[in-house]
């Protein structure tokens, strides 16, 4: 009906216009607390270590925790049978009324928190398993309807374009972040080599394969009493004695054999 499209194309516009991850995990908790008839609703990922809780809440409170990262073989806080289950047939489970199932009825955490409805969905991106979605109701059986199971699976395909489209942007950001530090880390170096440079009492030249002088230190003003500007692009003989000369280009020419492939 109306109202149901209306509540469809809402929920996947918050979705769509989700950014960072946090965001998103918390805005598909929420929705399924709030319009799919779930008491407490989990997202769990799927990596290259394995599955993982990222986002936990519950109706009854205001808090939704994002960002968890708890293995899921470490956690008491969700039917792990059931989300094995889901994981290994990679299909929507439905337990209208979790005691009298016949498979997950005898659950120790099911029973211990007296779950009487549960729905574990699975969220598929470009039909490969990366995220599913566990929601629970303690209050009553069949609390997870055929439009609730419904709108939830409609919606799921947004929910896997942004969680895959948060996890580009998170890894845009890491490569973004981790280009500037290289950028600092290479001006801070460049800043010491110019300290040394400026400093040194010697004096280093660089030339090219024809021995014109394409670097020199600013130590030459303060030993030869005239500015590197004269000495750049210039024959390195026109600066050195001739006595010397013959000795260094032999010993240049020989280096550069040595470095050449």
């Amino acid at each position: 009906n109306l109202l149901d499209i209306h509540r469809l194309l809402k929920a996947n516009r918050t979705l769509s216009q989700a950014i960072k991850r946090t965001d998103l995990l918390a805005a598909i908790v929420k929705i399924s607390l709030a319009d799919a008839g779930a008491e407490k609703a989990m997202v769990l990922c799927c990596t290259e270590r394995g599955w993982f809780i990222e986002a936990s809440g519950r109706g009854q409170d205001s808090l939704i925790q994002t960002g968890m990262h708890i293995p899921l073989s470490e956690t008491v806080s969700l039917g792990l049978r059931v989300v094995d289950t889901v994981i290994h047939s990679g299909k929507t489970l439905l337990l209208a009324d979790v005691s009298q199932d016949v498979q997950f009825g005898s659950d120790a955490y099911l029973s211990a928190n007296n779950v009487k409805s549960l729905l574990c969905l699975p969220i598929r991106y470009k039909d490969e398993l990366t995220w599913i979605l566990y929601v629970e109701n303690t209050f009553t059986e069949g609390a997870f309807t055929e439009s609730c199971i419904e709108f939830l699976q409609l919606l799921s395909d947004q929910m896997a374009i942004s969680l895959a489209n948060t996890v580009m942007v998170e890894g845009l950001e890491a490569a973004l972040a981790k280009r500037e530090q290289v950028e600092q880390e290479l001006q801070q170096n460049e800043e010491q080599l110019w300290l040394v440079l400026d400093n040194m009492v010697d004096v280093i030249n660089q030339t090219d394969p024809s021995l014109n002088v394409i670097f020199t230190t600013p130590s030459l003003g303060r030993i030869f009493g005239y500015p590197s500007s004269e000495v750049i692009g210039k024959p390195a003989e026109n600066w050195i004695h001739p006595d010397d000369f013959k000795s260094i280009l032999q010993q240049t020419t020989e280096a550069r054999q040595h470095h050449d492939p």
